[in-house]
């Protein structure tokens, strides 16, 4: 014969799963297992657990429609995507181009002021002129 089952009242449950305490604490709180509240709660501890996101959700949106700059600037993160702009200066990269200068280099264009293209000898193939806001590249022949 099963033994009877602990009566937990499932509102309970639900409650303090809103709170924020975990399936152990929770055991703890009325007398039984996780594996029990698991079993047999499991639509109430998902409730309680997704009431508390929605209440932290929304005090997180008041406390940055209130003015709070902190709140504010994380979640425009979070749920807009934004991001910070570091204001680090442009990266010189050179590429080495280890085939032999020829007519295919002609009129290549590169759409970056800060990137040279060189031969296995370092000498400039593509290059960028002095006038960086042009954004055009120059061919150097070898005469």
């Amino acid at each position: 014969m099963a033994r009877p089952l602990k009566e937990i009242d499932a509102e309970q449950v639900r409650e303090l799963a809103e709170l924020g305490c975990l399936a152990t604490e929770i055991g703890a709180i009325l007398g039984c297992s996780t594996d029990t509240l698991f079993r047999r709660f499991t639509d109430e501890l998902a409730a309680g657990k997704a009431a508390l996101k929605h209440n932290l959700r929304r005090a997180q949106i008041q406390a940055a429609l209130a003015g709070n700059a902190t709140m504010l600037i994380w979640l425009g993160k979070t749920i807009l995507g934004q991001r910070d702009h570091a204001d680090v200066p442009p990266q010189k990269l050179t590429v080495i181009c280890d085939t032999p200068y020829s007519e295919a280099h002609k009129g290549v264009v590169i759409d970056n002021p800060n990137v040279t293209v060189v031969d296995k000898n370092g000498k400039p193939i593509i290059e960028a002129p002095a006038e960086a806001q042009t954004r055009e590249y120059k061919v150097v022949f070898d005469d």
